[in-house]
């Protein structure tokens, strides 16, 4: 992935539910594949991960509520 330049949030994401996201699309084969395919645009990544959680958390309890979806499309753009 390209250098990060929104912040030192949370590993130098905005914030913990952005970083948790990214790091759960990345980090997870299928998820990463899924997120190849999207679009790079913050409702295309808003919308993914409100399909593979539709519970509205991350595995580790991030609330989507709470990502950056800009911040997050502009990284799958960068990778």
């Amino acid at each position: 992935m390209g250098e990060h330049v929104f912040g030192a949030g949370h590993n130098g994401w905005s914030n913990y539910a952005t970083w948790s996201a990214q790091a759960w699309l990345s980090n997870v084969e299928k998820l990463y594949d899924r997120a190849r395919e999207c679009e790079i645009h913050p409702r295309a990544f808003q919308d993914l991960c409100n399909e593979i959680w539709p519970d509205g958390l991350t595995p580790d309890g991030a609330s989507l509520d709470d990502v950056n979806w800009y911040e997050l499309a502009w990284a799958w753009d960068e990778e």
